[in-house]
Parts: C-alpha cells; structure tokens; sequence
C-alpha cells in the first residue's frame, strides 16, 4: 500500500494536529518513510489548484481548509478544542500578553491545563517573569485559525465590530457569541459586517438552537460517548428546523448530567451498566468508587443494585481485576424538560443507537408541531402535560415504527 496516500488519509480522518512520530505509530512505518511522505503531500497539495492545504504547526501536521474558504464551510467544521479551551484561547488572544495569574482569576483553575494542552499544540507561547508566566499566542495559532499574522492588533480585528458599535461580546452557555448594547437602527448593518467577515448569525426564535454538548470521552474521564461527534450529527440533521418554540438539545457523556439534561426539551446522556464475571474476588474497590452505593460485597463477589445504579461505569472503569464488564451500554434521553420560571424534568426513557435518537428527535417535533396551540408561547412540556404524556409519547413510538 502506498504509505503517502496512508499518510494522507489519516490527516484527513484526525480530528487534532499530529506528529510525525504519532503518524508513524499508527501507520507501523519508520518516522523517516512518514517525513517523506509528509514532505511529497505538501509539495502535492501546494502544487494544486485546491481548496484543502496541509500546514505545519510546530511539529505537527494538519489537513485543512484553506483560510479563504472558511466562511463556507465554518457551520459544518467540527471544533478540534473543547469548549473550556477554545474560551481559554479566547481571552489569551484578546488580552495579551496577559500573566498566568491573572487568566487563572478571569477563567479559574482549569485554566492551568488549558495552557499546557494549548502550549503542546503550539497555539500559545508562556514566557517566565518572575513566579507567573506571561501568555502570547504563535504564529500556529495564526495559521490554524487563518488569520493574517500572530500580532495581537491584528488578531483583535475581530472585536472591531463590537468597538465600532460600541458592544459588549457574551460567551453563552451554549458556546455561542452574543453582542449587547446595540442600537436597533444597527443591526441590519451590524449583520451584514459579521457575514463578510464569515460569521452567522442565528439560533433564535421558534427553531431547534444550537446543541449544547460537555467535553464527553476522551476530553473528561467521566465521559462515556463521544459527545461532539453526536452533537454534529444531531446539528447536521436539526439545525434551526422550524418549531411551534424554542426547542434545546442538551448532551451529556455520563448521567453526572454537567449540562443538565434532564431540563431540556431533548437530553441525552451516555449510560454504562456493569455485571461481574469470575474475575471478582471482592476487593471492594468498585464499591468505593461507587458515589450512589449501589454496590454490596458479599464474600468474594461484588453484587449491583440496578434500582440504583445510574450508568456511570465508574465501577468497570476502576476495577483492578478486569472483573466488572459492560452489560448494557446505550444513551439515556429525556423529553419534554425545562427550565427558566417552571422547571419541569423531562421523561426518562433509554434508547441503544444514535440512528433511535436521530428518529426519535424527528418524530418528537413532528408530533409537537401537531398538538402546539400557541405559536411562540406553549414549550414542548406544556404541550405534553395538555395532551398527557402517555398518549404523546405513544404516538412518537408509533412514528419511530412507520
């Protein structure tokens, strides 16, 4: 097989920068064959008429769009930062050089590991003065993001708007960007200046907003699925889909349910239900570790209560014999929750696959639009407790089967 178009296509599949040595690892070639290629693809890519680019960042590689294509595609690229990160990017890029110590007061104490995961991807550069750090971002970061040069002025570009209209920029909980303070006769203007820049507004009004999803696996250590990935696949499909209200999905990769779930119109959470098998010789560790003390030792076996299990897989993950294995995995998804002046949980129920939530998303809506009375004023669970539950989620079921 030819190892440039191997090398090729795990660029493309990587959802992160990659070294040389990480790409030899998972090819199973020398790093000598992958510096090779890497050097005949960026040759290859720069030599075509090509909308995709690789670039180096430090002693990595990525695949990308090239900058002057992004303001079509931007709603379709999945972030490689979580959302703490790309905050904590954020405010480095906007105030620096700023010291440790003080991103550590604005951002709080995760702020020390947002530097150093963004200091291995070469986004930032940390300087010692004295017993803080002073934090700039690099010429990496200037190319991953496309931006015309690594000089703070230049970066700020992209608050001039908020200056010119003399706005405040908002962070929302649903990682989007707001800005306040502006005057009607503004906004159309406001809008227009924000769209050749390649920014989009929208997720207001009677229509599906925007997903809210936390870090999940491989980003938490709590996380059990992969929430970024199944929050792009439920914005693909849902994006600002016309509704009788607002209509909020929520993901969670654990029942610890860091983004509440529970009080969306739709939540999901990524649910791990244990058994024991003959490796067990009741040690007790998975009852320790187990924060709803659904786990009894009894001699030399671990015995689980699912009456009170919740999913957490904290006990399989944590069992020094390898003893508790994975008897159910799926997703636990709430319907017709909210919060704001009456909070109202939403129903539990458990689906296995996300092709089930996808359909079950479609076919909530579908019947919401037909029970809704009152356009922009009755929430999903309104409409449920009118109709009653039973009957409305029976009718969903019934969909889901058609």
């Amino acid at each position: 097989m030819d190892i440039v178009r191997v090398v090729e296509a795990i660029l493309f599949s990587a959802t992160e920068p990659l070294s040389s040595i990480s790409i030899a690892r998972i090819a199973k070639v020398s790093v000598k064959e992958v510096e090779s290629a890497l050097q005949r693809l960026i040759e290859e890519y720069s030599s075509r008429d090509s909308a995709i680019e690789i670039v180096k960042l430090k002693d990595k590689y990525l695949m990308r769009v090239k900058p002057e294509y992004h303001k079509f595609v931007g709603r379709f690229v999945e972030r490689d930062l979580d959302r703490g990160c790309l905050r904590t990017l954020a405010i480095i890029a906007v105030k620096q050089p700023i010291e440790l110590s003080k991103l550590v007061k604005i951002r709080g104490n995760r702020s020390y590991e947002h530097v150093k995961k963004l200091e291995e991807l070469g986004f930032i550069k940390a300087e010692k003065k004295g017993r803080t750090k002073v934090l700039t971002t690099t010429k990496e970061f200037a190319v991953y993001f496309g931006l015309k040069t690594d000089k703070p002025e230049e970066i700020k570009e992209i608050l001039d708007i908020a200056e010119m209209y003399n706005a405040k920029i908002k962070v929302t909980d649903r990682a989007g960007y707001e800005l306040h303070g502006i005057s009607g006769f503004d906004v159309e203007d406001i809008v227009l200046e924000l769209n050749e820049k390649g920014l989009i507004t929208g997720s207001e009004g009677p229509l599906v907003r925007a997903t809210l999803a936390c870090p999940g696996a491989g980003n938490c250590s709590s996380g059990l699925i992969n929430t970024t990935e199944l929050a792009k696949i439920i914005e693909d499909k849902f994006k600002e889909r016309p509704a009788p209200y607002k209509f909020k999905i929520a993901i969670s990769g654990c029942p610890n349910g860091c983004v509440r779930p529970q009080v969306h119109d739709i939540g999901i959470a990524g649910v791990k239900y244990p058994k024991v098998n003959e490796n067990c010789n009741g040690c007790g560790r998975c009852a320790e570790v187990c924060k709803v003390e659904a786990i009894d030792v009894r001699g030399e076996t671990s015995y689980t209560n699912y009456n009170v299990c919740i999913g957490c897989g904290k006990c399989i993950k944590n069992c020094p014999n390898e003893a508790r294995e994975v008897k159910e995995e799926g997703y636990l998804v709430y319907v017709g929750g909210k919060a704001g002046r009456e909070i109202v949980e939403g129903v539990k129920m458990k689906l296995m696959s996300v092709d089930e939530i996808i359909n079950f998303i479609d076919k909530v809506l579908v019947v919401y639009s037909k029970y809704a009375e009152k356009p922009q004023r009755e929430r999903l669970a309104a409409v449920m407790k009118r109709v009653g539950y039973g009957k409305f989620l029976e009718e969903v079921m019934e969909l889901m089967k058609k």
